[in-house]
């Protein structure tokens, strides 16, 4: 016989009786087989006992009485609270559209400034949140804001 044939078996058949012994060892010890063997507790303190006492403690310096009970259903009492002085804020007009240029044709168009921006506007046109009802050499008609302006064409000395 070969003793590399022979070697492994051998090796293997002692492995697995070495996990057979150490695993009814550990089954005995647990007392799954067999009995059981009962290995005295070293007494230790509870870490969470002083935790526990100070929780229990009654502290009568938190005031309870408009406290909600959790236990019950129901909303808290409303607490007291000192009136709140408002304030009215006073609505402030959006300003107006400014007509800078009036230009006559067959189809008049006027040039207008409002916020900052510029617009060429004819009959029928929106800007902004306003609505051109007419133009005519010398005014524009809008509507906007719930109400109807009129702007006139600047003279030449303003």
């Amino acid at each position: 016989m070969d003793l590399k044939r022979v070697l492994g078996p051998i090796l293997a058949m002692g492995l697995l009786i070495l996990i057979g012994v150490q695993t009814s060892d550990a089954l005995r010890n647990t007392g799954v087989w067999g009995a059981r063997k009962v290995k005295p507790k070293a007494s230790r303190s509870d870490p969470y006992a002083a935790l526990e006492s100070e929780l229990a403690r009654f502290d009568p310096g938190i005031p309870t009485a408009g406290l909600r009970d959790p236990f019950r259903y129901g909303s808290a009492p409303s607490p007291v609270r000192a009136p709140i002085a408002k304030k009215i804020l006073v609505p402030v007009a959006p300003p107006k559209p400014v007509l800078t240029a009036i230009l006559m044709d067959e189809d008049p168009r006027a040039l207008l400034q409002y916020l900052d921006r510029n617009y060429s506007v004819k009959t029928g046109d929106q800007f902004a949140d306003f609505r051109v009802v007419s133009i005519s050499r010398d005014e524009v008609v809008i509507d906007g804001h719930g109400q109807r302006m009129v702007l006139r064409r600047p003279s030449k000395g303003e």
